[in-house]
């Protein structure tokens, strides 16, 4: 896991066109948004949605409409790198929000066409958190696979019952 140009783009996007109090803002909206506001695991995946077509003129509405047509993996990361900096933190505990420590965000995006999941930024990931990481990717790895098979089963003259790696290749 190294940074990418992109990862440097973000973190200094996220360090410098937001005030101190727009950070907190933007963070502690979203988290109410969601109703995460207590509770939080050590690990938190933010997961913005796009779509994967082609020749298409109606490409953007497959895409999230939060996001006016656009992917949302972009707010999903600015909405993560915000939410792991320090100083956000403290001010959202004076708003009531107390993150744990331990807790990380990610930055993610499914794509809705695939059902594959796109983790971001995972080189800032704390060493402590790999293993956390490690069994996310299989989980999503899993419930793609599954939702694939159930997907193939709706196909008029697809196989009954595939198993999920044949669902996958179907």
């Amino acid at each position: 896991w190294s940074a990418s140009p992109t990862t440097q783009t973000l973190r200094r996007f996220a360090a410098s066109r937001f005030s101190p109090a727009e950070k907190v803002a933007v963070v502690e909206n979203a988290l109410r948004v969601m109703s995460l506001t207590r509770g939080f695991a050590r690990l938190v995946l933010l997961c913005g949605h796009a779509s994967t077509t082609e020749n298409n003129p109606y490409a953007s509405a497959y895409h999230c409409g939060a996001c006016g047509g656009n992917p949302g993996g972009p707010n999903a990361r600015v909405l993560a790198a915000l939410a792991n900096k320090p100083k956000v933190r403290l001010e959202l505990r004076n708003q009531g929000i107390e993150i744990p420590e331990d807790t990380w965000f990610i930055a993610g995006e499914h794509n809705t066409t695939t059902d594959h999941v796109t983790l971001f930024d995972l080189e800032e990931l704390p060493e402590t958190h790999r293993p956390d990481v490690l069994q996310l990717q299989h989980d999503l790895e899993a419930a793609r696979l599954l939702n694939t098979q159930e997907r193939v089963g709706r196909l008029p003259r697809a196989p009954s019952l595939p198993s999920p790696l044949a669902a996958a290749r179907y």
